[in-house]
């Protein structure tokens, strides 16, 4: 059956550095399985002063739907830093991607990030 697949989550959230906000800086989802994360991005978008953004879902158009196995999700977060482009999240393996996610982002720091079908990931990233 012809659908629209849902590569991303959407993505709600904030980016900070050492807890101050990123303000006007460019954040990218990825969902492409090339080699260099967010630098073939699908979606764009930038911060508000208050370091909040609103990204995704990439979705993509297929004739059929699977209904035996799982489908392979394999997408990044990223975001703009004086230091370069860092992947603050980061999904790839067997399953769906969650629906919607609502995060906190610092790229000061390194969290251990849990996405349910997937377990405990390592990121800069925790609920919100």
């Amino acid at each position: 059956m012809p659908h629209q697949a849902h590569l991303t989550p959407s993505i709600t959230g904030v980016m900070q550095n050492d807890n101050m906000s990123l303000s006007n800086t460019s954040v990218y989802l990825d969902a492409t399985f090339h080699s260099e994360k967010c630098y073939n991005y699908d979606l764009v978008t930038k911060t508000n002063q208050d370091g909040e953004f609103n990204i995704g879902p990439v979705k993509e158009f297929r004739w059929i739907a699977f209904i035996y196995g799982d489908p392979v999700a394999n997408w990044a977060l990223c975001v703009d830093t004086k230091n370069g482009r860092k992947i603050v999240l980061e999904q790839g393996g067997i399953g769906m991607p969650p629906t919607e996610l609502d995060i906190k982002c610092d790229v000061s720091k390194t969290e251990i990030f849990y996405i349910e079908a997937f377990g405990t990931i390592e990121g800069n990233c925790t609920k919100r």
